[in-house]
């Protein structure tokens, strides 16, 4: 786990790095699309770590499914515990599904 993400990192940090030192010494020469390419790669590399940590960390799984759903199920399984219901996100994500149609019902 600490080696993909710490890969991911370099794989997509390296080229901003190289071109910030570039343009340092030559403003004009990466033009903005390149930029923006890059700026992409970082934010895929910083969506792709929140799903690599929630696939295979229980307790990531669990302070995650607490704050993001926390205002949807109003203290009553805020202490459930995520990582016995399957090691999948899908799994997690139609349990909370569930939990919350039948306090709406």
């Amino acid at each position: 786990m600490l080696l993909t993400v710490t890969s991911l990192f370099c794989i997509t940090t390296t080229p901003v790095a190289i071109a910030i030192v570039i343009s340092s010494f030559s403003p004009n020469l990466i033009p903005l699309l390149a930029w923006q390419f890059l700026i992409l790669i970082q934010f895929i590399n910083h969506s792709l770590n929140v799903l690599m940590y929630i696939s295979v960390s229980a307790q990531f799984r669990n302070q995650f499914m607490m704050v993001m759903c926390g205002c949807c199920m109003r203290g009553r399984d805020r202490g459930k515990d995520y990582s016995k219901s399957g090691s999948s996100i899908a799994t997690v994500s139609s349990n909370v599904t569930e939990s919350v149609e039948t306090k709406v019902m």
